[in-house]
């Protein structure tokens, strides 16, 4: 009988503590007004998204990832 052997880390996404997933490189996961951030959705789906109505207080996109 062959067995499976374990050769590393499980996936983070599946493992069942993992509450919340936000991915800078999908743009289609961030609501942006210029380059404010004022939602990140939470791609697992869960309902954690980062929500921040206040402009001032939004972080800023830039080309090598989110700025708070």
């Amino acid at each position: 009988m062959e067995y499976l052997k374990f050769t590393g880390p499980s996936n983070p996404l599946y493992d069942g503590n993992t509450v919340a997933w936000f991915d800078y490189t999908d743009l289609s996961t961030l609501t942006l007004i210029d380059s404010s951030v004022s939602r990140w959705n939470d791609k697992l789906g869960s309902g954690h998204d980062l929500i921040q109505s206040s402009e001032f207080r939004q972080p800023l996109l830039t080309a090598t990832g989110i700025l708070f």
